[in-house]
């Protein structure tokens, strides 16, 4: 199911995340002096709740220029948005 934000998917770990785009593309924001802990883990939980996510990349647009595309992950490895 694409959402309106075109998030379809996402992966994250303590120091992580990974989105999936309706693109097919995947980015991947690492806690950095760009991502701090705090934002990486309202990311965390606005990409469980299925909702926000894009929301909070464009109102830190430093954050979305952070991410890098990650080409490691296979279809399998993401949680629906």
């Amino acid at each position: 199911m694409t959402t309106k934000s075109g998030i379809i998917g996402y992966v994250y770990t303590k120091s992580s995340i990974t989105i999936k785009f309706a693109s097919g593309d995947a980015y991947r924001y690492d806690v950095s002096e760009v991502l701090d802990k705090k934002t990486l883990a309202e990311m965390i939980k606005l990409a469980k709740a299925g909702a926000g996510l894009n929301s909070l990349l464009n109102k830190h647009p430093q954050v979305r220029k952070y991410g890098y595309l990650d080409t490691t992950l296979g279809k399998g490895s993401f949680k629906p948005y």
